[in-house]
């Protein structure tokens, strides 16, 4: 790295750091996973393992939890806090990105993909979510440029172990991302090509082969522990406080929550393709934003890039980025966060490639000016993009009022709520967040059955005594209608407490 590419790194990061005063804010945008990341880490606080709701926690890795359970013990539940820790995880992740691409695009084009990414909304509004996308994809990159370490290993001993080393890494970072773990195969996969096209001898594949056992295993390995403890703790079917009984389960059976539900057959799965396919696209067209202007051709381009790309340097991210997309275009459900590691690694791609391109027009011409064509004309694109999407802030309209709605009908419940109340609401999660007790979900049970009288079960079996529900949310209305008249409330004009035992 010369000089101006330190200084660019350097400016970078003290850029990002001070602009945190401004891009993080305090409150809490609530989502589904971020609640179980915090109820599972006050778990882990309390001395109650890896658990929500006194059982144990089986659906996501341990490993954002464990990240985030010592700034829980020291802080509390301070939003803020939170937000920042996830916010100095995206830093980590920009400036490892800027050291991974300047060797293909140079410090300048470095430097503009890096800032485009920190400012892009789509990553910013997830620096402000408790959730493990943008820390997973800043180990991502950094398993990426620690395979660039264990190639330059000298044949041998040594390669084995940095193998084993980088296998090890890959593993511990599928604990925070599960999809880290389509690493490993990626790393191998692009190896084999590599040595396929060069004519390798007989001990060369040898030592690759030596090379890829060692990281695959010990990728593996590092999983073991997990699959079997969640073997040994498995619930019986089916679950009624997670919609999901596992990953597996949901992939491949009807009921997600349920694995002795039918099995789907095949087609059924791929029949999820236009539509998660379509959804995956349009999210990567869009740049992570809400932007839908000719999202389609955006994507295209994008994709057409990652593949000359990946055709002109036989590298293991963009092979590893094509992986993901297909599992993605296959899921049993869609997220918009599920590209950011995509988007991330496509926009470099993309900017070599408008390079490259820029480059080939501007040998047409002589003289120095026009020689570095090919710069200008990415640069040019990448400062386009960046003023295009500049909106780093523009989830903050929707995160305040969410958020001050969802306090306000949490202190309403609190207000009303007896001593010795044991809580269940239609969505739980994010009221046991705010309310830092205890709250049992009844939704799980009534997408079983929609008859509102199938919540009786799961009152009766936690022993339950206290329903909260608010009339602002519509899931809650058919609730609302089941409890009233059969049992005694207390309300107002948005919470509404129901003692039911």
């Amino acid at each position: 790295m010369s000089r101006g590419e330190k200084l660019g790194l350097l400016t970078l990061v003290v850029g990002m750091v001070a602009s945190l005063a401004w891009l993080v804010h305090p409150w809490y945008d609530a989502t589904n996973d971020a609640s179980m990341y915090i109820l599972t880490a006050r778990s882990l606080i309390e001395g109650d393992g890896y658990s929500m709701l006194g059982s144990a926690f089986r659906i996501r890795p341990p490993g954002f939890t464990a990240l985030l359970a010592p700034l829980l013990a020291l802080r509390g539940t301070d939003f803020y806090a939170f937000n920042l820790y996830v916010s100095a995880f995206g830093v980590a992740g920009v400036a490892l990105l800027f050291v991974f691409v300047r060797a293909r695009l140079g410090g300048v084009l470095a430097f503009l993909v890096c800032v485009v990414v920190w400012l892009n909304p789509g990553y910013q509004t997830l620096c402000n979510q408790t959730m493990s996308d943008v820390p997973g994809t800043a180990l991502l990159v950094a398993c990426l440029l620690l395979e660039r370490w264990a190639d330059r290993a000298p044949p041998g001993r040594a390669r084995w172990k940095r193998n084993a080393v980088l296998g090890l890494v890959i593993g511990l970072c599928a604990y925070v991302r599960v999809a880290t773990i389509l690493l490993a195969p990626a790393i191998v996969a692009m190896r084999a090509v590599r040595r396929s096209t060069e004519r390798a001898s007989v001990e060369t594949w040898k030592q690759l082969g030596a090379g890829a056992c060692a990281l695959v295993l010990a990728a593996v390995l590092v999983q073991v522990p997990w699959a079997v403890r969640n073997a040994r703790v498995a619930p019986e079917p089916p679950v009624d406080q997670t919609l999901l009984y596992s990953y597996g389960t949901a992939m491949f059976h009807e009921d997600m929550g349920d694995p002795n539900s039918r099995a789907l057959e095949w087609s059924e799965i791929f029949a999820r393709f236009p539509l998660r396919g379509g959804q995956a696209l349009s999210t990567l067209g869009m740049r992570m934003t809400d932007d839908v202007a000719g999202a389609a051709p955006v994507a295209l381009f994008l994709l057409a890039c990652v593949l000359i790309v990946l055709v002109k340097r036989r590298e293991s991210n963009e092979l590893f980025l094509l992986g993901t997309l297909l599992i993605i275009s296959l899921y049993f459900g869609f997220a918009d966060r599920l590209l950011l590691p995509i988007y991330v690694l496509a926009l470099p791609a993309a900017a070599e490639v408008v390079r490259d391109v820029g480059n080939l027009v501007g040998r047409a011409f002589r003289g120095r000016a026009r020689t570095q064509f090919g710069t200008v004309l990415a640069a040019a694109a990448l400062v386009a993009v960046l003023v295009v999407d500049f909106a780093p802030r523009a989830h903050w309209e929707s995160a305040q009022p969410r958020y001050e709605l969802l306090e306000r009908v949490t202190r309403r419940f609190e207000e009303r709520l007896e001593p010795d109340a044991v809580l269940a609401s239609t969505r739980a999660w994010h009221y046991a967040v705010l309310m830092e007790r205890p709250v049992y979900a009844l939704e799980f049970a009534l997408r079983r059955d929609e008859r509102p009288r199938s919540i009786e079960p799961i009152l009766d079996k936690y022993g339950i005594n206290t329903v909260i529900v608010t009339p602002t949310r519509a899931r809650d209305q058919s609730t609302i209608r089941y409890l009233e008249g059969r049992y005694p409330s207390k309300k107002d004009p948005i919470a509404f407490v129901y003692r039911v035992r």
